[in-house]
């Protein structure tokens, strides 16, 4: 539990020889585990701090660039406190699991996946927590920008290949450190008197000029096509308002993940919960994780799981849709039916932009799910007749318009907060190349 729960935390294997584990002990064996806590945060020593704040201070472009700082529920608030101290500096958020930064923050850039290009206008870059700040082919930084690394783990030494450039690099706890530079930028009189220049009052009413940009056009985008058929701007923008205020995201939607976080716009630590790793088909037994889990503290959540077709099926459904029904774990699934695993057609144009695979359709590049398997169904006949103890099956539907999207998560909510479990599949509209087929 010490390797497991010290930075960078993760599994911890544990193996031992079948004799010795069948042996009989004399004396029962006793730990006490307040011997054995994991390590404490580790912080940055002061001429690291000073470095930092006077860089981000006088930079003209300041930016974070972060990805795992959110899971120490405390640090989104430091990040907030030093966006705030520093008028100008923005905190781009590449979604490594948790929420790292408010959505309705003027500062807020938005999630992201490290090919955002205010990385190549930034002059100033911090990198907090984050494996993939930006893909060197793509949105590389200015050749002049300073660039700083602070991470539990900096030189990323369990990924076979992490070459980024940096003027310096710290292995740090975030939030200890955030603290550590806001502390030092609140005391020191010289760096105070230098933030009441008038151009620092400019950059953030700049800021404001474009968040509330931003703000109008995600508004737009969430309204419905005039046929009503769906676009992934609407679902999230359903969700939304659908499910309780409190509810707990449990996201792997590929694809549609970044389009999906401007509409649902999580602005509380915790309430969005992504997979920083590569492996897909998590969420469905995450999302009963996370129920349990909220179960277990005495403060009950709705657990939503918004996930993609491809994904869907890579989670082994009838295995999670039978413990949940078996174990009683009411949630409410969002599968995204864009008729296909979408994902390595965006990987593959990232690569080859122009090669031959741009060209073809999903079914050529034999990724295509088209027709759609009832997911519904799936899910339905592995839950069984009766959900727990509701004495009703899973509730289950379908919705390819934005009038049945509405009617549907209004029963499905209903179902889930009565105990019972539900799954909506969204037909979005999109071409045989799974792109949208709706422009607004």
């Amino acid at each position: 539990m010490k390797i497991a729960s010290s930075d960078p935390k993760g599994p911890a294997y544990i193996t031992g020889a079948r004799e010795v584990l069948a042996e009989k002990t004399e004396q029962p064996y006793r730990i006490n585990a307040n011997m054995h806590k994991a390590i404490g945060p580790a912080a940055l020593p002061q001429d690291a701090v000073e470095t930092i704040v006077e860089s981000l201070v006088k930079a003209q472009t300041p930016l974070i660039i972060t990805g795992y700082s959110g899971r120490i529920h405390a640090c989104p608030e430091q990040l907030v406190k030093l966006a705030e101290a520093i008028p100008g500096l923005r905190i781009l958020d590449t979604g490594g699991c948790h929420i790292c930064f408010p959505a309705d923050h003027p500062s807020y850039v938005g999630f992201r996946l490290s090919f955002e290009e205010v990385t190549t206008k930034a002059d100033v870059i911090l990198v907090l927590d984050c494996d993939v700040p930006w893909i060197p082919s793509r949105n590389p930084p200015r050749e002049d920008a300073k660039i700083y690394f602070v991470d539990v783990d900096p030189l990323n030494a369990s990924i076979g290949f992490s070459f980024l450039p940096a003027n310096g690099r710290w292995k740090a706890d975030g939030y200890t450190a955030m603290a550590q530079l806001n502390r030092h930028l609140s005391s020191t009189p010289k760096l105070q008197n230098t933030l009441k220049d008038e151009i620092y009052k400019h950059r953030w009413e700049n800021l404001q000029k474009i968040y509330s940009a931003k703000v109008e056009s995600l508004s737009k985008l969430s309204t419905p096509a005039t046929n009503g058929s769906l676009d992934i701007h609407h679902v999230g923008f359903a969700i939304k308002t659908a499910v309780p205020k409190d509810t707990i995201f449990v996201v792997e939607a590929a694809t549609c993940a970044m389009s999906l976080s401007d509409q649902i716009q999580a602005n509380v630590p915790a309430i969005w919960i992504n997979s920083g790793g590569a492996g897909l088909g998590w969420s469905g037994g995450a999302a009963l994780g996370v129920k349990l889990a909220h179960n277990a503290s005495g403060a009950p959540k709705f657990i939503c799981q918004v996930v993609g077709d491809g994904c869907f099926l890579f989670s082994e459904p009838s295995s999670v849709y039978w413990i949940a029904s078996r174990y009683n774990i009411p949630v409410l699934t969002i599968v995204l039916n864009n008729k296909g695993w979408n994902a390595p057609r965006r990987s593959h144009d990232l690569v080859h932009p122009k090669g031959l695979g741009a060209t073809v359709i999903n079914k050529e590049m034999h990724i295509s799910l088209d027709p759609s398997p009832d997911y519904g169904g799936i899910a339905k006949a592995a839950a069984g007749s009766t959900f727990g103890a509701t004495g009703e099956g899973l509730f289950t539907g379908k919705a390819r318009t934005a009038d049945e999207l509405k009617l549907l998560l209004e029963q499905a909510v209903a179902s889930v907060k009565s105990g019972k479990g539900a799954l909506i599949e969204a037909v979005l509209a999109v071409d045989e190349k799974g792109d949208s087929l709706i422009q607004k």
